[in-house]
C-alpha cells in the first residue's frame, strides 16, 4: 500500500535491519484467513503481532454499536503494542483483510525489544508517525467534504492500482455514510477516474484522484 496524506511509516523502516530481523524471528508464527479476528477490543494486551504478510483493519466499536475503521496496517507494522507496553486492554479490534502471516511476540519480550538502545529512537518515531496520522484523519473528518476524504482514503489503501476494500468499509474509514460514498464513487466512475467491482476499486486516473485529494 502506498503512503498518502501523511500515512505513517512502518516500524521496519524506522529501526536497523538486524533488529527487525530479530523481531520477526521472535515468538511464534501465526496465520489468519480473510475476516479472521487477530484480537478483540477489550482483550488483555498479553502479546503483539508483527505483520510479515498481508494487511489488517483496525476497528473501533462505540457503546451505541457504531463502528469506525481507524486505520489499516500492513507488512512492517506491529499491532497491539500500546496495550502490551502499559498492560492495558486493547482499544480496538483487528481483522484480517485477506490472508495474513504474523509473528506473535509475548508482551514482556516486546518490551525488552523496544528498550534496546538501537530500537528505542526508531520506535518513538514510529509512535509519533501514527499519532500524527490519527490527528490528520480526525481533522479531515471534521473539515473536508466526503469527496476529498474518499479520495484520500483510496490513496492510503492503494496497492498498485487497486483498493481491496468493500464500500461499507470505505465509508467507515472515510467517516461517511455508505450512501454518500456510493454516490461519490459513482461520480468518480462516470469521470473515468475509478472502476468499481465486488469489494474492489481500480484507480484508472491517479493524477486526477490526487488532484481531488488536494495532495
Amino acid at each position: 500500500m502506498q503512503e498518502a496524506g501523511g500515512a505513517a511509516r512502518h516500524l521496519a523502516s524506522r529501526i536497523p535491519r538486524e533488529d527487525w530481523t530479530d523481531l520477526i524471528s521472535a515468538g511464534i508464527p501465526v496465520w489468519f484467513l480473510n475476516r479472521q479476528i487477530l484480537f478483540h477490543q477489550g482483550d488483555a494486551g498479553r502479546h503483539v503481532y508483527v505483520l510479515r504478510a498481508g494487511s489488517v483493519k483496525v476497528v473501533r466499536t462505540e457503546a451505541d454499536g457504531g463502528q469506525a475503521i481507524l486505520t489499516v496496517r500492513t507488512v512492517g507494522d506491529v499491532l497491539g503494542d500500546m496495550a502490551a507496553l502499559d498492560s492495558s486492554v486493547r482499544s480496538a479490534t483487528v481483522v484480517a483483510m485477506g490472508r495474513v502471516a504474523a509473528q506473535m511476540v509475548p508482551a514482556a519480550q516486546f518490551r525488552a525489544f523496544v528498550s534496546r538502545p538501537s530500537v528505542a529512537p526508531g520506535f518513538a518515531l514510529y509512535t509519533v508517525d501514527r499519532l500524527r496520522e490519527a490527528d490528520l484523519q480526525r481533522s479531515e473528518m471534521a473539515l473536508l467534504p466526503v469527496r476529498v476524504r474518499l479520495a484520500r482514503t483510496l490513496l492510503r489503501l492503494l496497492d498498485g492500482s487497486v483498493v481491496r476494500m468493500p464500500q461499507q468499509d470505505l465509508a467507515r474509514y472515510a467517516g461517511a455514510s455508505r450512501n454518500a460514498v456510493v454516490e461519490e464513487l459513482g461520480l468518480l466512475r462516470a469521470a473515468g477516474i475509478v472502476h468499481t467491482g465486488r469489494g474492489t476499486t481500480v484507480v484508472r486516473d491517479l493524477g486526477q484522484l490526487r488532484r481531488i485529494a488536494d495532495l
